[in-house]
């Protein structure tokens, strides 16, 4: 407690380092693929294969609320934003005619997707429903939703 203002602060850092860990994951194992498409797939199986190993540093991230009224600092808010960037980033070659925002919202749709099969996973709601397999799962998400983004146009 002498080096942190609360709980709430230790746990923001511990979610940090957690942030940092699977950042560090998704590029190493994304930098295996020169093809953006194959890099965005490879994001996805990164982010199940964290939850997986690392189920209780991952859902302490998602699960930890602040008191109402209190915000996430700047420097947690900007974690969090690397790993959208990292997904946008590899989005643009694929539809480079869409918007800067129809590729942020694309990015957010993507992400929310592959989070809600990690929670499902995890709390194994999806064993019930008769899923063999999370990451086939996740790769028919990602390149079902990848294919209309890049093939069609609104």
């Amino acid at each position: 407690y002498l080096v942190f203002d609360n709980l709430d602060d230790l746990i923001m850092h511990i979610n940090a380092r957690t942030l940092d860990r699977l950042h560090d994951l998704m590029l190493e194992e994304q930098a295996r693929h020169s093809d953006p498409m194959a890099r965005l797939l490879q994001l996805g199986h990164s982010y199940i294969r964290f939850a997986d190993r690392e189920p209780h540093r991952w859902e302490l991230v998602f699960e930890h609320r602040l008191p109402e009224g209190q915000e996430p600092p700047d420097w947690f808010r900007e974690k969090v934003a690397r790993m959208f960037a990292l997904v946008e980033a590899n989005l643009r070659p694929l539809a480079s005619d869409r918007s800067a925002k129809e590729i942020k919202q694309a990015a957010a749709a993507l992400w929310s997707g592959v989070h809600g099969i990690c929670i499902l996973a995890i709390s194994k709601q999806l064993d019930v429903a008769g899923v063999d397999s999370v990451q086939e799962l996740t790769h028919s998400l990602m390149s079902n939703y990848l294919k209309g983004f890049v093939d069609t146009h609104d």
